[in-house]
Order: structure tokens, then C-alpha cells, then sequence
């Protein structure tokens, strides 16, 4: 048996190595082909149906295998359907929870790092300045939810005037 020198065999497989992109409508129409040959044996279905129920020759056992034909591939249409939209909800649910995690974790060391490094004046003094934040919200958020009055109408005669209440009372507007 003879063995052959390395040198001779590896032009081949370089050339095995090197592969060329696949052929895009090769892939791009493979769903669509799919949903139309599905549909396609939905309708020959229908149609030796009809002609059977119409008394033409077409043998039972015909009619029965393009009825589970169609049927088979409507329900394998549907699982790729359904695994399609669940791999796409598990990607984006996946993507969304790391991106979360990742700005959560990073501000979190970062201000545990920041507020380390302080002193302990320095960390009362934030505090503080937190609570006084904070405080002035509540007050500002608890004003702006005030109701504020203005005046409506003037110079008007005094049964306008009852008239124009009289509406606002019953409508439920509040006067004052």
C-alpha cells in the first residue's frame, strides 16, 4: 500500500474548504412555496370531494388521501406558525432581560463605587439633599392637583348670571 505525500491531497481540499453562497432564492422561497402547496392540496381536496359528492369516478380511497394530505400539511403549517412566533417572543423576551440586566448592573456598580468613595459627611450631605429632593416633589406634585378658580363670565345680568349656574350645577361643574 502505498501512502501518498500530503502535498498532493491538499489542493483538494482547499477547494472542498472554500464554499460559495448558497443561492438566496433557494431560501427566501421556501415558506411561500410551503403555504402554496398547502393551499393547493386544500383545493384538489375540495375538489374530489365535490366531484365525488357529484357522483364523477373518483375512488374513495382517493378522495380520503388528498383529504389527509391536506390535512397533515395544514397542521404542519400551523406548528411552524406557532414555533415561528414563540422562538420570536423568546428572543425579544431574552433580549430585553439582558439589556435590562446588563444597564441595571452596571449603574448600580457604578453608584455603589461613586457612594463608597465618599466620606461620611459627604454621604449625610447626599442624603439630605435626597430627602429635600424628594420632599419638595411631594409638596410641588400635592399643589399642582389643586383645582384653580378663574372667573367665567362678567357683567352679566343677574338672571344670565343664574342661568349660566343653574347649567354648571347641573352638568356637575364645580362653582365657587
Amino acid at each position: 500500500m502505498a501512502v501518498e505525500a500530503i502535498g498532493s491531497i491538499m489542493p483538494e481540499m482547499i477547494k472542498l474548504g472554500k464554499t460559495e453562497a448558497p443561492d438566496k432564492k433557494m431560501f427566501d422561497n421556501v415558506l411561500t412555496q410551503f403555504i402554496t402547496d398547502t393551499n393547493k392540496s386544500q383545493l384538489d381536496s375540495s375538489k374530489l370531494v365535490e366531484d365525488f359528492a357529484s357522483g364523477k369516478e373518483v375512488e374513495l380511497h382517493d378522495v380520503m388521501i388528498a383529504g389527509e394530505k391536506a390535512k397533515t400539511n395544514l397542521q404542519l403549517l400551523m406548528e411552524i406558525r406557532n414555533k415561528s412566533v414563540d422562538m420570536y417572543k423568546e428572543l425579544t423576551r431574552d433580549a430585553s432581560i439582558v439589556a435590562g440586566i446588563n444597564l441595571n448592573n452596571n449603574l448600580a456598580k457604578y453608584g455603589m463605587e461613586v457612594f463608597n468613595k465618599l466620606s461620611m459627611q459627604q454621604r449625610v450631605l447626599l442624603g439630605g439633599i435626597v430627602a429635600v429632593t424628594l420632599i419638595l416633589l411631594g409638596v410641588t406634585i400635592f399643589f399642582m392637583n389643586e383645582p384653580t378658580y378663574s372667573t367665567l363670565y362678567s357683567n352679566l345680568a343677574q338672571e344670565d348670571a343664574s342661568k349660566v349656574v343653574e347649567t354648571l350645577t347641573a352638568q356637575k361643574f364645580l362653582t365657587k
